[in-house]
Parts: structure tokens; C-alpha cells; sequence
């Protein structure tokens, strides 16, 4: 399995967190803008009370990722190129942290989340 997975290995470039952020060129800031509207959407919506279904932090987070970055790589996989989301960090990073902005306004006084609306 090891010999298998060797070659795509060393064809796909592995992410370093200290290099490799890009935010501009190529559609790359739209495409950032992007994921991060759909991290937010996705983190909301898991809240909301017709779809709540007992989502921890973390099970926000993940709806976040998923659909924050889940259009984009399947977009990449069709034609055929790598996932920029998988090459540049930002990508993770600004999807994660939208997503843990979805989750406090999930539970800002005056918003309505799986509990009930809370006005105080």
C-alpha cells in the first residue's frame, strides 16, 4: 500500500502552514470570499431550529468545512487540478474561522438557535 501511495505523494506537494498562503491572483480572492460566505452559511444552518440536530462546536465547525470547502475541491476535481483548498492554508484557516463566527452569532442575545430566541 505504502509503494502505492508513494508516487502520488511525491507528485502532490505537501501543505507547510509557514509558506504557501495565498490571497490574490487567479481568482484566488474571489474563490477565498467564497468559501468563506459558504463557511458562515454552513455553520448558521446547523444551528437553525428546523435543523438542529444536536451539533456541538465542533459538528458546526465540520458543516462549516464541508460546505465552505467541499464546492470548491469538487469544482478542482472535475477539471482535473489539484484543490487549491488542499495547497493553501487560507483556504482551512479562513473556513474554520468563519465557522466559529457562525457559531457565536448562533448564540448572540436576540438570535433564535435550536433553544429558543433569546432576547435577554
Amino acid at each position: 500500500m505504502a509503494a502505492l501511495l508513494h508516487p502520488l505523494l511525491a507528485a502532490n506537494p505537501a501543505v507547510n502552514w509557514l509558506s504557501g498562503w495565498k490571497f490574490t491572483g487567479s481568482f484566488t480572492t474571489v474563490d477565498l470570499i467564497a468559501a468563506s460566505t459558504n463557511a458562515l452559511n454552513g455553520a448558521l444552518l446547523a444551528r437553525r431550529p428546523d435543523h438542529y440536530k444536536n451539533f456541538t462546536i465542533v459538528g458546526v465547525i465540520c458543516m462549516a468545512l464541508l460546505m465552505g470547502l467541499g464546492g470548491g475541491i469538487t469544482r478542482d476535481v472535475m477539471v482535473g487540478q489539484i484543490p487549491a483548498a488542499i495547497t493553501n492554508p487560507a483556504y482551512l484557516t479562513l473556513a474554520v474561522g468563519f465557522g466559529f463566527l457562525g457559531y457565536r452569532l448562533a448564540y448572540a442575545k436576540g438570535s433564535c438557535s435550536a433553544r429558543g430566541c433569546s432576547s435577554s
